[in-house]
């Protein structure tokens, strides 16, 4: 079995030596793992993969079997037209705990309102008296997909009133599911603070525009930690400005690195984090990578197996 490592440099023997480890730990004894300048491309079964170049040429790879991304947004891969094996987007513990995370962190801080007290330290004695309980707070996650989905259940567990909507009908005990674009606006009409946890798709490209924006309840707020072009970006600072939306988090953007002149770095309503809310770690890709291995091996369906028609 040979295995090739097509992702970021810096991070190759790290990736080589937990594959080793975990490979054999698996019961797995013959195997290669190289870099594309160590071996010849058409013996390769397996591909993991980062994108560095929109061009890559996946027919080269005459036995290949699968390709492994490492990211769980496929968006910049799925339209690579040699592509004609299994695609598997990363479905990991990491991903998946990283996400719930930041986004029960940054509900929490609008729940509460602690930026209030934060920038507030001027020896004034204030508090609100009338704070609200997580169960009276409204959240509505857009995107139950794998992470999601898990991310509905945290804030559930949590307390929080929490409703949810996807392309595909779902159900999940205490979440309140809507699917498709009929629902849209019930699902955000409610709510005080919308996750967007979507992925890029033809559908979903500009979801949130000035129509969109103008079904939020007045003064709610947005986090986004799905994809940039999700949001129409001129759309979202016109309801800021109108108040309808009074605060947003925003992780992922159509540009990134965000350009220094944007205007989201200067919007006192709106909070930058430089796509950190997911983030790919070595040990917990690698297990699901060796995990979707051995599945292949047993006559197993992989997990995370991208459906291209769907685009996710």
């Amino acid at each position: 079995m040979k295995i090739l490592y097509s992702a970021k440099e810096d991070e190759w023997e790290i990736y080589q030596k937990l594959l080793k480890r975990k490979l054999r730990d698996h019961g797995f004894t013959d195997f290669q793992i190289s870099r594309e300048t160590d071996t010849k491309i058409e013996d390769i079964d397996f591909v993991i993969y980062a994108p560095k170049n929109k061009n890559e040429d996946f027919s080269r790879y005459k036995n290949l079997k699968a390709i492994f991304s490492l990211w769980a947004g496929i968006e910049t891969i799925i339209s690579n037209e040699t592509i004609d094996v299994p695609l598997i987007k990363m479905v990991d513990e990491g991903l998946t705990k990283g996400m719930i995370e930041w986004c029960t962190a940054h509900t929490l801080r609008y729940h509460l309102n602690l930026d209030h007290y934060i920038k507030t330290q001027d020896g004034a004695w204030c508090f609100n008296k009338n704070q609200l309980l997580a169960f009276e707070r409204n959240i509505s996650v857009l995107g139950l997909g794998n992470i999601g989905m898990e991310v509905a259940k945290s804030l559930r567990d949590f307390g929080f009133s929490v409703s949810g909507w996807s392309a595909q009908k779902k159900f999940e005990p205490g979440i309140k599911c809507y699917s498709g674009e009929g629902t849209l606006r019930e699902t955000l009409e409610g709510a005080d603070i919308v996750i967007c946890l979507l992925p890029e798709t033809k559908k979903t490209i500009g979801l949130l525009n000035n129509e969109t924006f103008s079904y939020f309840k007045y003064g709610a707020k947005i986090i986004n930690a799905g994809r940039g072009s999700l949001i129409d970006d001129d759309a979202l600072l016109i309801s800021i400005k109108n108040g309808k939306i009074s605060h947003a988090t925003l992780d992922v953007f159509d540009e990134e690195p965000l350009p220094q002149e944007h205007l989201f770095w200067s919007n006192k309503n709106v909070t930058v984090t430089p796509h950190i809310a997911a983030i790919s770690r070595p040990d917990t890709c690698v297990n699901s990578i060796v995990m979707n291995i051995a599945r292949y091996k047993e006559g197993k369906d992989f997990v995370g197996l991208v459906d291209k028609d769907k685009g996710y």
